[in-house]
């Protein structure tokens, strides 16, 4: 429910200012399960015909509390097609932080050596990576119908030292405005 985070594109729709907060608890019956905050601010520059905004996200999850902490920043242009209809494109850079508590978990070469400390765990380190997504929107009085790229620089996001590229992901949404009060908005 947060468009920002949803596609860049979005990024100053409204004619106001927008700040949104939103927390997620997924899984809530499940021992440290997923838990995900965000808050975002956007502004519209009507003038430029153009919006741009910021959001910063944390996410946690699983019992060595996988943290990824991403704070980024939203462009988004408006190209107006006629009175009720426009076509918006946005773009977001972010920088990711990713790590775990390594303490909180048990590895088998602690078992096999009784060592309160892993060879394994040791490999493993916080990461930093910087991550970059593109959105396009066609939006109008009733209907709006947008895609959105995510990590499209395919990161590496390897918290041992190796290789492992983020695969891009793609985001196809819409919607449709019904007017329940038959007055005109």
């Amino acid at each position: 429910a947060n468009t920002m985070y949803l596609n860049p594109a979005f990024t100053g729709l409204t004619y106001e200012n927008r700040f949104a907060l939103n927390y997620r608890n997924q899984w809530p019956g499940i021992k440290n399960g997923f838990s995900t905050y965000i808050a975002s601010f956007d502004h519209n520059m009507s003038h430029l015909h153009s919006g741009v905004g910021f959001f910063a996200m944390q996410d946690v999850s699983g019992t060595s509390n996988l943290t990824s902490t991403q704070f980024g920043g939203n462009f988004a242009y408006s190209l107006r097609l006629n009175k009720y209809n426009e076509v918006r494109t946005g773009a977001l850079i972010s920088i990711v932080q990713r790590k775990i508590d390594n303490s909180r978990l048990v590895f088998n070469d602690q078992l096999i050596t009784g060592s309160p400390l892993s060879l394994d765990a040791q490999n493993i380190q916080q990461i930093n990576f910087a991550d970059l997504g593109i959105g396009g929107v066609i939006n109008s009085e009733n209907y709006w119908l947008g895609i959105a790229i995510k990590h499209i620089n395919q990161p590496n996001t390897s918290m041992n030292g190796g290789n492992s590229t983020q695969a891009m992901y793609y985001n196809v949404h819409g919607g449709y405005r019904f007017n329940l009060s038959g007055q005109k908005t």
